[in-house]
């Protein structure tokens, strides 16, 4: 079986794409060996033969490791062992086996401080070690990207979910150092183990924790605050009978070595037994070290420097690094050593350390180096620092950290009192950082290097100079006069050779890099080396020059770099304070954006204006809150800087959604609206709850925000933080008040959102405060287990089962149920899931008929099939339309699912209800691959389905080109039709695929053929506004006036369907709008009923009548006014339409609106002053009408306009006549509106 094997020599299975990057976002940030977490521990000590022992033996540690669950805590002082003890128990001293897992992390205050890095190196070690546990990480990088591997949070949640996993079997974690972590991640990390080991004594994972640490008071204050009952604690200061022990076997065992190797008399051996296992402040680190001493001490006998020796005998680690210290020969070259590896962040390598030991101002040229051979620096850099100093991995770094620690503070302690014992204190330790500057700049001064150069050795330094010297020159605070700075103007200087080679060697992505034409005085000014900047503008320098790229002064790069000396000193040399660049930001600006608060408030000291605002009109104020800079802003407003009308809403949902806290109370504060909503109908409460800003949430709570308060969506607050799985959030709403059951306006709850994401203690949390929300369900039945499984959550699942078991028979609107909808979303575990708890799911269908075995076939997803197959699930099985798996996945072009279902039984040939098979399903979509196999498989391309059509017709009307090519190469007619008479070209012209319209014609289709019905190919494309294809088939000899059994032209079907820019050509080309349908309906009145002014327009501009008659003797107008349709009527009166015309009967359309009581119709008839006393032929007026159809809102508007309520008709019967007589020969509203003009009774 293929594999990769690991560092440690575990061998892995070959993992997916998306396995492999989750590998990758968990492994070392960098590709620096010195920054992995298997190099820390490796660097370690191994424990010396026969250590260690005690604490197998110890009754706490026993007892721990036969627990299931738990943290067990060892602290000891510096020197101590711990780290040693730690790899020890990792190496050998606990359980390893298929299925007990350690992993660790060594905390280390330089370059492994963080929790992130510690959780990230446990799951990168766990995935190794049980591949099959990486699943859970792939699930999150599927639903959220690679953000988790940067979220503590979600690391923390991965954490949990892996060890949940039965796969997971026993695992512990072993933190060495915990007193190195960063001082929040370690609270954060305390807290979390102590929740992780509640869960875990819940829910019965195996999860343990081995932490060691320095016994602070922080630490232990810390554990015990957090603790909900005492931790198992072993203090190594507590055990000392046994550690002593193992101690004074270890002197005995390495004085004899010392012995043997120096050749000591018993007398001196014995002694010097005597003075270390005397030592009651012995420590295994101590007794390295001074063994290590004493073997570049004279022991020689019987001289009195041996008793010299032995009586000044250090006794703690301190005193061996004070001793060596202070009789070093060579006190220069060992404090330049140790100054290079205090400043380092990252280590030097032999070479590296070789060349910077050797670099001075005297060294001119690289061919002055005059370096030792890589073995003999070694031997000599060890004999001098040794007891400092270690070398592994061809790294130098200190032998232990508490060498670092002692430097530091003696470093920062004052001179010795006079008269004190000469110590280390006495000496002075060179500035580690200015050392390490002037290594740097002195060696890159150099470039370019010239002849020499080729020699490997004294090359070495380059990469490291030239990425890290510009960080030691900061960090050093180098002032004017230093002898480096000239070097350092000259690396600056874009115009000099060097400065291309050392940006291009650092490997630098970021602006300076388009610097390459800039002057010295800008890049200086944009690295903020104010000192270099104070060289250049020594020397004529116009302080106001810009860069080509970025149109920048030094005053605007150094504003934007936070360099605020280098911005003091500019302005004091003069720099124009409200210099703007390209987007007229001005330096108050750039440092408001950029969050460089104190160089805010220097220019703001020194009169900047802090109103000018940008291109995009944004003020300094305006830009500072949008980019979440509190102090910036506060200090703004507190002189007197305004937002405008619509700054303070951005800039409050901004910072609720993006934090910081800080930023929400200074605006409020200021005047803003606590109900503020962004362009999604967002609240601030929203904003940071859907963001997992906790404090923020709580802040806006007790400012009184609408906690009910919906978006857009119509979801809560609470909605969003469910879903996040932010429990705290949640279990703080519901505390407030927040309703556990609101929906939104998909009828979805926040338990609802919260199963689809797998949140269960969410899910936990809103069910203990309401436990109906259980049985919530959508608008489309869709309730937490089905969301759950379409999301693939089976830990939420399982709890929603262990709630409710009918959870199992639940179906959506569609029929779909948990088995289904895991099937839709390919999600293999939550299948096995659902048929473990009932095995007859399989056979479940939806409302359409289509199973789970479809669902999968359609999404290519050939494991969920082998697994349904196994199920016994019919590899034949139809929907309610006939169609199989086969079908489907042909369809959807999944190639390897169509080719293993007939492996498995399934049938080729098979049509469904419609008669096509899965070959025509697969011709429809243009998957060609697919048609390939069917034609492989004997299948006939040329079949046809239930209609007559064919692949070919079907890859036709949907534009597949490609596929048409293939079909039509085997031997297909291009001039078959299907039962309706429909060519292949027909069907590509109705669906507007130009480009295969052309290949088509070009292959001889015929370009006016017509169907069984009369309709010609280009009447199919007219009628569905495909304009180009128009002309195609124009130009190929189309008549535009064909006529179809309907007697509708190509024209006819633009204008009905609404296309105004066919018929636009149409028209333009000579197509007859005269022209009446076998009903003698126009063209006009289609277009007017299709509701297409725009066409009808263009056919009134190209002479289409507004008076022309449709049903004899009836305009439109009058058609129009007596259907009611106000639209029509009023574009056709504002294009002339006769008001006045008759109809066959002398109806007016006044008079029909009238009659037919069509009250819109009437008031824009009388607003264009149509006549009210126009009778038709039986002397009948619109008011006769009205009355006689009981109209009574029409009656009262004709006689408001002053219609003659007196007129008679022909038998001289009046409108009072007419009311009267639809009213049964009683009087009602309608004639008191004739007899008094008014209708109330």
């Amino acid at each position: 079986m293929g594999g990769t094997e690991t560092r440690e020599g575990i061998l892995t299975p070959k993992l997916s794409d998306n396995e492999e990057q989750c590998l990758q976002l968990l492994g070392p940030v960098t590709k620096s060996t010195d920054s992995s977490y298997q190099w820390h521990k490796d660097w370690v000590d191994q424990a010396a033969a026969s250590t260690c022992q005690w604490l197998l033996k110890h009754a706490e540690f026993d007892k721990w490791l036969r627990q299931k669950s738990g943290p067990l805590l060892i602290t000891g002082n510096p020197g101590s062992g711990k780290s040693v003890l730690a790899k020890y128990l990792i190496d050998q001293g606990l359980p390893q086996s298929p299925t007990e897992t350690v992993c660790y992390f060594f905390f280390n205050s330089q370059n492994q401080k963080t929790l992130k890095q510690a959780l990230r190196a446990v799951l990168h070690q766990l995935f190794l070690k049980k591949p099959c546990l990486i699943q859970h990480a792939v699930k999150i990088l599927l639903d959220s990207g690679t953000f988790f591997a940067s979220s503590t949070s979600s690391l923390w949640n991965l954490l949990r979910a892996v060890t949940s996993d039965p796969q997971a079997g026993s695992v512990i974690i072993v933190f060495d150092s915990l007193n190195d972590c960063d001082v929040l991640d370690f609270e954060d990390l305390v807290e979390e183990i102590q929740v992780q080991s509640r869960d875990e004594q819940r829910g019965g994972k195996q999860l343990k924790f081995l932490l060691t640490s320095r016994p602070s008071d922080s630490v232990m204050s810390h554990f015990e605050r957090v603790a909900s009952s005492t931790y198992p604690h072993i203090s190594l200061e507590t055990e000392q009978d046994a550690i002593h022990q193992e101690l004074d076997s270890l002197i005995s065992l390495q004085v004899d070595k010392l012995s043997d190797k120096k050749m000591l008399s018993d007398e001196t051996k014995s002694s010097i037994k005597e003075r270390l296992t005397s030592n009651e402040n012995k420590t295994y680190l101590g007794v390295d070290l001074i063994v290590d001493y004493l073997a570049t001490e004279d022991l020689d006998e019987p001289s009195s420097s041996s008793h010299s020796s032995l009586a000044t005998l250090p006794k703690t680690v301190e005193e061996v690094y004070e001793t060596v210290l202070h009789r070093s020969k060579e006190s220069k070259i060992v404090q330049k050593a140790l100054s290079i590896v205090l400043a380092s962040d990252q280590l030097m390598s032999v070479p590296e350390m070789n060349i910077a030991l050797n670099m001075g101002y005297e060294v001119k040229s690289i061919c002055d180096l005059n370096l030792e051979t890589e073995d003999e620096f070694k031997s000599n850099l060890l004999f001098l620092a040794g007891l400092f100093l270690s070398i592994r991995h061809n790294k130098v770094s200190f032998r232990h950290k508490t060498a670092r620690e002692f430097l530091v503070r003696d470093k920062e302690s004052p001179p010795s009192a006079e008269g004190e014992p000469a110590r280390y204190r006495s000496i002075s330790l060179p500035r580690e950082n200015e050392t390490m500057a002037e290594i740097c700049v002195q060696y890159l001064s150099l470039l370019p290097f010239g002849e020499g150069a080729d020699i490997p050795p004294r090359l070495t330094l380059l990469h490291y100079s030239a990425r890290n010297w510009l960080k030691f020159f900061c960090r050093a605070k180098i002032t004017d006069g230093h002898p480096i700075l000239p070097l350092a103007a000259r690396l600056c200087d874009p115009s000099l050779e060097l400065f291309p080679i050392w940006l291009k060697v650092s490997q630098e992505r970021g602006i300076l890099r388009t610097m390459t034409n800039a002057t010295g005085l800008l890049v200086a000014s944009h690295l903020g080396l104010a000192p270099v900047v104070k060289l250049f503008l020594d020397q004529p320098h116009d302080i106001e020059e810009r860069d080509k790229h970025y149109e920048l002064t030094p005053l605007l790069w150094a504003a934007s770099s936070d360099s605020h000396d280098t911005v003091k000193l500019l302005l004091e040399k003069g720099a124009d304070i409200e210099a703007k660049n390209s987007s007229k930001e001005t330096a108050l600006a750039l440092a408001a954006r950029h969050g460089r608060t104190s160089i805010a408030k220097l220019l703001l000291e020194k009169g900047a204006c802090f109103d000018a605002e940008d291109k995009g009109s944004m003020s300094p104020l305006l830009i500072a809150a949008m980019n979440r800079h509190t102090e910036i802003a506060r200090h703004l407003l507190d002189l007197g800087a305004e937002f405008g009308d619509k700054d303070m809403q951005k800039s409050l949902c901004r910072a609720a959604e993006f934090g910081p806290t800080s930023m929400v109370e200074l605006l409020l504060e200021r005047g803003g609206d606590i109900e503020t909503k962004d362009k999604g109908g967002c609240t601030l409460l929203i904003l940071a709850a859907k963001n997992g800003h906790e404090d923020t949430v709580k802040f806006l709570v007790e400012k009184s925000a609408k906690i009910e308060e919906t978006d857009e969506l119509g979801r809560t607050a609470l909605s969003w933080a469910a879903e996040d799985g932010n429990l705290e959030t949640v279990e703080y709403l519901l505390e407030k008040g927040a309703e556990p059951g609101s929906t939104d306006l998909r009828g979805g709850t926040a338990l609802l959102w919260a199963a689809g994401k797998g949140r269960v203690d969410a899910m936990k949390c809103l069910f203990e405060k309401s436990p109906a929300v259980i049985k919530s369900a959508d608008h489309d039945g869709q309730n937490g287990f089905l969301l759950a499984a379409l999301s693939g959550q089976v830990k939420s699942m399982e709890y929603l089962l262990s709630i409710s078991d009918d959870m199992l028979g639940s179906v959506d609107v569609l029929g779909r149920n948990a088995l289904l909808f895991a099937a839709i979303g390919g999600h293999v575990d939550a299948v096995k899931y659902l048929l473990e708890q009932a095995d007859t799911l399989v056979g479940s269908v939806d409302n359409s008929g289509r199973n789970a075995l479809s669902l999968a076939a359609e999404n290519g997803r050939k494991d969920l099939i082998q697994h349904l197959l196994e199920k016994d699930i019919d590899v034949e099985s139809a929907d309610l339309a006939g169609r199989t798996a086969l079908s489907w996945a042909a369809e959807a072009g999944q190639i390897d699912i169509v080719e293993y279902l007939p492996e498995k039984g399934a049938e080729i040939k098979s049509a469904d209800n419609s008669g096509r098979t899965a070959l025509s399903w697969a011709a429809g979509r243009g998957r060609t691959s697919t048609l390939i196999y069917f034609v492989s498989m004997g299948l006939s391309i040329g079949s046809t389905d239930n209609d007559g059509r064919t692949a070919l017709s079907w890859a036709s009307g949907n534009g597949y080109e490609s596929t048409v090519k293939y079909i039509l190469g085997k031997g297909e007619k291009l001039d078959s039709t299907d039962n309706t008479g429909r060519t292949v070209l027909s069907w590509a012209a109705a669906s507007g695929h130009e480009s295969l319209v052309s290949y088509l014609l070009g292959k001889g289709a015929e370009a006016d053929s017509a169907d069984g019905a009369g309709r010609t190919v280009l009447s199919w494309a007219a009628g569905h506004g495909h304009t180009n294809v128009v002309k195609m088939l124009q130009a190929a000899g189309a008549n535009i006036n064909s006529v179809d059994q309907r007697g509708w032209t190509p024209l006819w079907y633009a204008v009905a369907g609404g296309h105004e820019d066919a018929v636009v050509h149409l028209t333009m080309d000579g197509s007859d709008i005269k022209w009446l349908d076998q009903e003698g309906q126009s063209l006009l009145k289609q277009a007017l009923l299709g509701r297409s002014e725009g066409v009808a327009l263009q056919l009134l501009r190209k002479g289409a009548s507004v008076d022309t008659l449709s049903k004899p003797g009836r305009s439109l107008l009058s058609e129009a006014s007596e259907e009611g349709n106000a639209d029509i009527v009023r574009f056709l009166l504002e294009n002339g339409a006769n008001m006045e015309f008759k109809d066959q009967s002398g109806r007016t359309p006044l008079s029909l609106a009238s009659g037919g009581g069509r009250q819109d119709v009437v008031q824009l008839l009388l607003t264009k002053g149509a006549n009210t006393e126009l009778a038709d032929h039986q002397g009948r007026t619109p008011l006769s009408w009205a009355c006689w159809k009981g109209h009574q809102p029409v009656v009262q508007l004709l006689v408001d306009s002053g219609a003659d309520k007196d007129a008679s008709d022909d038998q001289g019967r009046t409108a009072l006549w007419y009311a009267d007589f639809s009213n049964f020969g009683e009087e009602g509203p309608i004639a008191r509106i004739l007899r008094d003009g008014t209708g109330s009774i």
